[in-house]
């Protein structure tokens, strides 16, 4: 599986794996503003979008509009340098919605549900904002700084940097799991309320306030919604319990010897996968 030459990768997303590991799908975004569609079992590109964003295409994801089966994919959302966040058909590779409202790099975009089961984007960037939109009107319905409230109104947002939004189920609303360039992370629902805030400070036992906090960098959810995952700027690795915001482990040493870039969970099993500048990507059970 390549782009073409010259043509760095930038984003990457798995698709379900429901019917067998023959017809998983994988979406990759490219420097240059590419998209393309692979099919794993064969490593075949299946669908090629060529100039999907006008730069680089920071994050990609897979959606599909039935509730009941998630299987059924039928879009590709992306989010890019540009600042523009865009839906194209899987199927055909045509724009289908672009949602403009960001005034600087989108780092991060997902599908959401809201109390309806119906789909929502999602997205955050640099200028601080995680924004919520409408699908259809493909107008902004919220706008959301997150530890600081939630509003409709741009001039409000501080600008802190949003790395990434991850959709947590809880019922038939997702919530959005949030790491921003701050020394907190965020449980958060579609409205802006926060939820439950994680912090290197356990908030019962106050182990950790003799050592300054230093802020996150990434994170990741397990399937079941239960614990969060985040990496601070010291390359340490926290494991909290989203019910309850506490901390249930910390590697209390760097798990890289450079800069992580990132966090994958599995999508069933008790796995958490890591990677770094460092070059190696580290599995964790």
């Amino acid at each position: 599986m390549m782009h073409d030459e010259g043509d760095s990768v930038m984003s990457i997303a798995f698709g379900h794996d429901h019917e067998g590991f023959e017809k998983v799908m994988v979406v990759s975004g490219s420097r240059n503003g590419h998209i393309k569609v692979w099919l794993l079992a064969t490593g075949d590109c299946v669908r090629s979008i060529t100039h999907a964003h006008q730069k680089s295409v920071s994050s990609v994801c897979f959606g599909s509009h039935s509730i009941t089966d998630s299987s059924s994919v039928n879009m590709i959302l992306s989010g890019g340098l540009d600042g523009s966040v865009r839906i194209h058909g899987l199927n055909t590779g045509k724009l289908l919605k672009q949602f403009n409202g960001h005034t600087s790099f989108v780092n991060t975009v997902a599908f959401a549900r809201d109390g309806n089961g119906s789909l929502v984007p999602v997205s955050g960037a640099s200028d601080g904002s995680v924004r919520v939109w409408n699908i259809k009107s493909m107008e902004c319905t919220r706008v959301i700084m997150p530890g600081g409230g939630a509003s409709v109104h741009t001039q409000l947002i501080t600008e802190i940097t949003v790395h990434r939004v991850i959709p947590v189920t809880r019922g038939r609303e997702s919530l959005l799991l949030v790491c921003n360039a701050s020394n907190k992370g965020y449980l958060i629902d579609l409205a802006g309320q926060v939820v439950q805030t994680f912090s290197s400070v356990d908030s019962v036992t106050g182990e950790g306030a003799n050592v300054v906090p230093v802020n996150f960098t990434t994170c990741a959810v397990s399937p079941t919604g239960d614990f969060a995952y985040f990496v601070d700027e010291k390359k340490e690795l926290f494991c909290f319990d989203t019910n309850s915001g506490r901390i249930q482990h910390r590697s209390g040493e760097p798990i890289h010897t450079k800069d992580v870039l990132g966090l994958i969970h599995h999508t069933s099993k008790s796995m958490l996968a890591s990677y770094s500048i460092d070059g190696t990507l580290k599995m964790w059970r």
